[in-house]
């Protein structure tokens, strides 16, 4: 027995999170909580980094992103739970529905359906709300409403009315508020001219339904009563300040979130004749970011409530305390990526977390997996602050040069080493610059504020205003010296610019045949033979010399603003970055990624770099940081840490209760999270000599076994190995008579 223990335990296994797309992974942010949805015991959370499935007794997550799973985007919307209990998500790619196992897509084939706020009409079916229309699924299939489409661009919030079954959708509109009431073929819209709504409101536009049929909406607030609408006062004198999320509870109370001040956020719960019973402030965690909150109330009698923050994540008030909610990766990194850099053993990601607020850079060494912070700690000179920092050019291979609080330090095979450079100009400010060096160890300087060009040529410091370099902004897409000619170029929002040591020239793409009016080159690269690549929106220039090639389609689509970002590999083959997808061209032939055949990130890729292990590594302006090797990435990236059993303080890779087990009860086994339930898990039963009982599949997260399954067994010790794709986990069980 005891060598069978050893035998069963003793197997190395890892933390990984399985993956649909083997060649993908998505590292996202969690903490800004869009929307929570109790189901028993699971809580669903709608993020900017994608789904999350919270149970409530383990305390486990499980995370859904374009890089494990089917999900249209990382960036969601709305969820919303039906009768069978499935979940479904609106996100900017159409709607799915995710039955536990399997994704099913709706409104995906015609292109880019926004959806953006789900609700059940009073026949438990789906109702959608996206830009400028509303479906309803009808027989497994969405219809599109009979009326005039939506009235309003960005839907915010969406109810049904139990009384008269109308569907109440909300707008924000270029900051103006809206709201239409649709009834079979009827559309009537209330905003500021026909109605005591206000002209703006908070960004959310909550709405909230009681069983009487009264439609509340934030904003003031105000109350649909009677076919007229009234605004609602408080009566203890107190300002209601900035009104948010909105909610109704099982026994009716209206319950929301409010700012009476600055940085003061309250929850306010009104009793059924709409009277102030109780204000509970908010964490002075979240009480910053009120404007962002969303509000939700469990569905049990006596109800938790949780509040969604913009950027702190989930809390929970429960008995009088307000708790913040574990629901975060062990790691993540922010939805918004400013920077991708390389330097040979290290990469370099600045990340947003703050929607500008508060950026931060991580660093991964490649050869162990080992995420680190830019903090004091790694500097050389344990600096007590950094408040401006970022890299701002690459020297060769394994060299940045970094700007931290306005001091120059070049990183050197993970050395720090101190520039010594003199300032170029008090009045710079290079940490906003972009710095460059020539074949002769000349600076350019790109300032991105003023749009001055620098240039340390050999008889000093020339500077070159707008007006003579040509690109009215500062704000270079791209810049290098071309490998033939020497020339200097830079690219921007009025084309390219060349300098030739004497004199600059510039090319304007509207000046060319077959393409747009923009001049807005978004990216530039050349290749070692100077054959030079410039990227628009929507066309993608070849410049071969006198040769000039403009491509306006691949594989027979418009690119119709999808161009973001340019990159070649080793092999000089060009990488784009798109939106909602990943070019590769390699003998005059296109392949696209996109989300019908791979697990890229939906999002401008607007960031595109590729390391020496021919890793794609793309940053989305929304949806976090993305890494794709068509050969296969290596293990490291999808381990967090690996975990060596010990058969004499084992502990659970995953949860069996009750356990011991009672026969003739039902036995519950908890899929460990890193299972993906998209593959067949296997459970093998084994007696305490190591003979083999039998075995059972199943596809689900929760898995339950009948008393039959055990029939016939003595009360003894058994072990179950469960195995998923190649990871097993073994646990023992206590089999009772």
């Amino acid at each position: 027995m005891k060598n069978f223990i050893v035998l069963i335990f003793l197997f190395i296994s890892f933390f990984s999170l399985a993956q649909e797309h083997p060649n993908w992974v998505n590292y996202t942010s969690t903490r800004e909580v869009k929307k929570v949805i109790q189901d028993k015991n699971i809580l669903w959370l709608a993020t900017d980094g994608g789904l999350v499935k919270h149970d409530l007794r383990t305390k486990n997550n499980q995370y859904f992103n374009r890089g494990n799973s089917s999900i249209p985007d990382n960036r969601i919307n709305d969820i919303l739970l039906d009768k069978n209990h499935d979940i479904w998500v609106a996100t900017n790619q159409g709607v799915t529905r995710f039955d536990g196992d399997i994704w099913t897509h709706y409104l995906d084939e015609i292109g880019s359906f926004n959806a953006y706020v789900l609700t059940l009409n009073m026949l438990d079916q789906v109702v959608v709300a996206g830009n400028y229309n509303l479906h309803t699924l009808i027989d497994d299939e969405f219809i599109r409403h009979p009326s005039n489409d939506l009235q309003y661009l960005y839907p915010t919030d969406i109810v049904t009315n139990p009384v008269d079954s109308s569907i109440w959708v909300t707008s924000y509109t270029y900051g103006q508020f809206n709201i239409c009431r649709y009834q079979d073929t009827i559309v009537q819209c209330f905003d500021q001219t026909n109605s005591i709504l206000p002209m703006e409101s908070p960004r959310l536009n909550s709405l909230a339904v009681d069983q009487y049929g009264t439609v509340w909406a934030d904003g003031g607030f105000y109350k649909k009563l009677d076919k007229a609408w009234q605004r609602y006062l408080p009566t203890d004198s107190i300002s209601l300040g900035n009104i948010q999320s909105l909610a109704i509870g099982t026994d009716n109370h209206l319950w929301f979130l409010s700012s009476s001040g600055q940085s003061q956020g309250q929850l306010i719960e009104l009793n059924e004749t709409y009277q102030v019973i109780r204000r509970i402030d908010l964490p002075e965690a979240i009480d910053y970011h009120y404007y962002q909150q969303h509000l939700y109330l469990s569905p049990n009698p006596n109800y938790d409530i949780y509040v969604g923050s913009a950027f702190d994540g989930l809390w929970r008030f429960k008995n009088d305390t307000w708790e913040q909610m574990d629901i975060h990766a062990d790691f993540e990194i922010g939805n918004n990526i400013e920077q991708i850099f390389h330097a040979k053993n290290d990469t370099w990601v600045r990340s947003n977390y703050h929607n500008q607020q508060d950026s931060e850079f991580k660093i991964r060494n490649n050869y162990n997996n080992e995420w680190s912070i830019l903090s004091n700690t790694i500097l050389p000179d344990s600096l007590q602050e950094i408040n401006r920092t970022g890299i701002v050019n690459r020297l060769g291979e394994d060299t940045l040069q970094i700007f931290v609080n306005d001091r120059t330090w070049f990183y050197h095979n993970s050395n720090w080493i101190d520039a010594n450079l003199p300032d170029v100009s008090p009045l710079l400010d290079e940490n906003r610059s972009i710095i460059h060096f020539d074949p002769d160890g000349r600076r350019w300087v790109l300032d991105m504020w003023s749009g001055f060009v620098l240039y340390e040529s050999p008889t000093g410091w020339k500077v070159f205003a707008s007006t003579e370099h040509g690109n009215s902004s500062g704000r270079s897409s791209g810049h290098f010296n071309h490998p033939i000619t020497g020339e200097f170029w830079i690219a921007g929002s009025t084309g390219i610019s060349i300098y030739d040591g004497q004199t600059w020239r510039q090319i304007k793409p509207s000046e060319l045949p077959n393409t747009t009016n923009s001049n807005q080159i978004v990216d530039i690269a050349v290749t070692s033979d100077g054959v030079v690549w410039a990227v628009l929106r929507d066309h993608l220039l070849r410049f071969d010399q006198n040769d000039i090639q403009v491509i306006s389609e691949i594989n027979g689509k418009n690119l119709r603003s999808q161009l973001n970002a340019i990159e070649l590999d080793a092999q000089e083959n060009i990488w784009l970055g798109m939106s909602g997808a990943l070019g590769h061209f390699v003998e005059e032939s296109w392949t696209i990624y996109d989300s019908k055949n791979s697990g890229v990130i939906n999002d401008g890729i607007r960031r595109l770099k590729i390391d020496a292990d021919a890793n794609i590594w793309m940053g989305g302006y929304h949806s976090g940081l993305g890494i794709f090797n068509p050969n296969g990435l290596s293990e490291s990236f999808f381990i967090n840490k690996p975990e060596i059993s010990n058969p004499e303080n084992e502990i659970p890779t995953y949860s069996i209760f009750p356990n011991p087990h009672t026969k003739g009860d039902r036995l519950c086994i908890n899929l460990p999270k890193a299972f993906s339930i998209n593959d067949t898990t296997r459970g093998t039963w084994y007696n305490a000599m190591g003979q083999k009982l039998g075995e059972f599949t199943t596809k689900k997260r929760l898995t339950i076994l009948p008393p039959s399954h055990f029939s016939g067994w003595p009360t003894g010790i058994y072990y179950l190995r469960l195995e998923n794709n190649g990871d097993k986990r073994s646990q023992g069980v206590l089999l009772n008579q």
